[in-house]
């Protein structure tokens, strides 16, 4: 990390910077999101800002990423059309579609979501078939670190309301993980967090058009691709997705081990989040998870 990159992280007024950027001064400009994590959207682009370094690495990340995916993905992904590192953000070109959500998956009519999860299942069998020593990723044991850290989850969540509860949750989890073996699976790259929210679908045939935020991508078993999916669309078409997936790449995704790295991203997301609305919906949601609803699927 450049000294002028830590420069800008340790700015405390982000509006000041923004001066530098010309674009963003426009009269279109839209503010997406506040301090703690920038987004800024003209008439033709979206730029985000880091303003920690743990974004920043993540955005020259994701730029390697995208630019190694360009013109090939069956789908629409990001194109990076400005990079800066001083002051840091990523700029990319506005994506066809609108924005994909559970509400929105909800109203939808059979045959929509249908078309949809196929859509969704293709483009993770495609991602994951990609040769991953492309990619200049260098964080290839994320999901390690997260699972090797069940003795803070315990720990931390103890002090927390419902805190027996939580420690259990966790301390289940981690005998669950312990008995799966994932040695032999080849790793993939990993979107990171493929979610309804990261889908932008054509809004009257629910086709989707656009994957986007590739900023957690990683390498690594393609499980962890499942772990944050099935709550935005619900049990049935989460199933749907499995089967087709199965069916386009001839594997069988492991079931135990994808309910077993649910729970752990729940731990895991617990942890981190720090108090307020969205502590307390993943507390919401550990105390109200149950595995895969397979007999009604």
């Amino acid at each position: 990390m450049t000294d002028s990159i830590m420069r800008w992280l340790q700015a405390t007024d982000i509006n000041e910077a923004l001066l530098a950027i010309p674009e963003i001064e426009r009269s279109d400009a839209k503010v997406l999101s506040g301090k703690s994590s920038p987004v800024f959207k003209t008439a033709n682009e979206v730029y985000r800002f880091a303003t920690s370094r743990w974004t920043a690495e993540q955005f020259l990340k994701e730029k390697s990423v995208l630019d190694e995916l360009k013109g090939q993905a069956p789908f629409f992904t990001p194109i990076v059309t400005h990079f800066s590192t001083e002051p840091v953000y990523i700029a990319q070109e506005l994506l066809p579609g609108i924005q994909a959500n559970s509400a929105w998956f909800s109203r939808q009519d059979p045959d929509c979501k249908d078309r949809l999860i196929k859509c969704m299942a293709y483009f993770l069998a495609w991602l994951h078939d990609l040769d991953s020593s492309r990619f200049n990723i260098a964080d290839t044991k994320h999901g390690e670190a997260i699972a090797d850290r069940f003795d803070v989850y315990i720990d931390a969540f103890s002090q927390l309301e419902h805190g027996k509860e939580l420690a259990s949750f966790a301390s289940d989890t981690f005998r669950m993980l312990a008995v799966l073996n994932t040695s032999d699976i080849q790793p993939s790259l990993l979107h990171g967090n493929f979610v309804l929210q990261n889908c932008l679908v054509e809004e009257s045939t629910a086709s989707l058009l656009s994957v986007v935020d590739f900023t957690v991508c990683w390498i690594g078993d393609y499980h962890w691709d499942f772990t944050v999916l099935r709550g935005g669309v619900g049990d049935r078409y989460f199933a749907k997705i499995l089967e087709v997936y199965s069916r386009i790449t001839r594997k069988i995704p492991n079931i135990s081990l994808i309910m077993a790295l649910e729970r752990t991203q729940l731990c895991h997301f617990l942890y981190w989040i720090k108090g307020g609305a969205v502590q307390d919906a993943i507390v919401s949601d550990i105390r109200n998870w149950s595995p895969l609803d397979t007999a009604n699927t």
